[in-house]
């Protein structure tokens, strides 16, 4: 039907998928960290929008001042 393969042969052709696939995760894993960085700078993004309107934003209780005030 087909003529064996030698060991050395199979070995090449196993360290060769396994170098494809590795090739692939190293690949997904790069793009999950491209998008994971687009969210993170969208995220301070939006954080730097917010305290400029409102600079004293990261402490709650000036937070919770301005809405009382705007209550009275």
């Amino acid at each position: 039907m087909g003529e064996q393969l030698s060991k050395d042969d199979v070995k090449e052709a196993l360290k060769e998928a396994h170098k494809e696939w590795l090739d692939d995760k190293f690949a997904a894993f790069g793009r999950w960290t491209f998008w994971a960085l687009v969210a993170m700078l969208f995220g301070a993004l939006i954080h730097f929008v917010v305290w400029l309107k409102n600079p004293g934003f990261p402490n709650a209780e000036s937070v919770f001042k301005n809405r009382i005030e705007s209550i009275k």
